[in-house]
């Protein structure tokens, strides 16, 4: 019943577009920069998990809160304004209405996913070192698990994209692989060059 509200309200203030392009964009920027991040320690050699658990988590954290706040107080401009315009032209106050309610609504709910996304993204991707203290695991098992489950990541996300755009999943999922392996080839070229 509130999930069937909410959905009606996300398709009567026509965010559900919005939505999902934020969970994509983000979600894929929650991915890169963790696995610049993860990839940037396991070539510096670093092997202390509480490091590689603090940055993770400091970076997921403050994108999310750059994220949320960016968008719910953009969106909620643009959706006021469009309240306003809407009201303009009917000559009537909606602000008690089902349009009015939706429209307020909205802001919140894609600011939500804006900002969960990269969040939640960068947290499936630091998992292996967040669970290290519950098993005794190599640091390169550790890595190496996170580099898989970031490649899934991206995938996934991919495939996502391929459906939206009722493609070929599979290629999208190819296609967004390999911008995580052309990130990992940049820092290693980045790692040698400083290294010279």
């Amino acid at each position: 019943m509130v999930i069937a509200g909410l959905v009606r309200n996300l398709k009567l203030s026509k965010s559900l577009r919005i939505i999902r392009r934020y969970l994509v964009i983000n979600g894929f920027d929650g991915s890169i920069v963790t696995l610049g991040l993860i990839f940037g320690f396991f070539l510096a050699g670093l092997e202390d998990t509480r490091i590689i658990v603090s940055a993770g988590l400091g970076a997921a954290i403050a994108m999310c809160i750059s994220g949320f706040s960016g968008v719910y107080l953009s969106e909620k401009a643009e959706k006021e304004k469009e309240l306003k315009d809407i009201e303009t032209a009917m000559v009537k106050k909606l602000g008690n209405t089902k349009i009015g309610e939706a429209l307020r609504l909205a802001p919140l709910i894609t600011a939500l996913v804006d900002g969960l996304s990269p969040f939640i993204f960068s947290l499936i991707i630091l998992l292996p070192f967040l669970l290290s203290g519950l098993f005794a695991a190599p640091i390169k098992i550790l890595y190496y698990t996170s580099f898989a489950l970031c490649a899934l990541c991206l995938f996934v996300l991919g495939m996502f994209m391929g459906k939206t755009a009722k493609n070929n999943v599979w290629l999208y999922g190819v296609k967004t692989l390999a911008i995580g392996l052309i990130t990992a080839a940049i820092l290693i070229i980045f790692d040698f060059a400083l290294g010279a």
